[in-house]
């Protein structure tokens, strides 16, 4: 069993799932622990108080990181499994998000 846990003080965790609870723009640190095993990700988000839409101002997508359930690092899914993945997306500005992706 992996538990979350994070340095950020408006973002919460309810096993696996991950929510800001107000506005938040800045480096967060996240902890994944499973026993003695941590590993720690560093990430620059966004949170705002709603969702207007997906927009990436235009920039290129230099990377994609594909993580299971679990906090395991996964080669990219080449199909629909109906596997819930967190993808960690760096942008050609330097700029990385974290998104939450169904492959239904």
């Amino acid at each position: 069993v992996v538990a979350w846990s994070s340095d950020c003080s408006v973002l919460s965790f309810n096993e696996s799932v991950a929510a800001f609870t107000a506005a938040f723009a800045g480096k967060i640190r996240i902890t994944a622990t499973a026993g003695e095993l941590s590993k720690v990700y560093e990430i620059q988000v966004s949170a705002t108080s709603g969702i207007d839409g997906v927009d990436n101002d235009g920039l290129e997508v230099i990377d994609s990181r594909y993580f299971n359930a679990a906090g395991i690092e996964v080669a990219e899914p080449s199909t629909s499994d109906g596997t819930v993945y967190i993808v960690v997306r760096t942008f050609s500005d330097g700029t990385v998000k974290v998104e939450k992706v169904a492959m239904k």
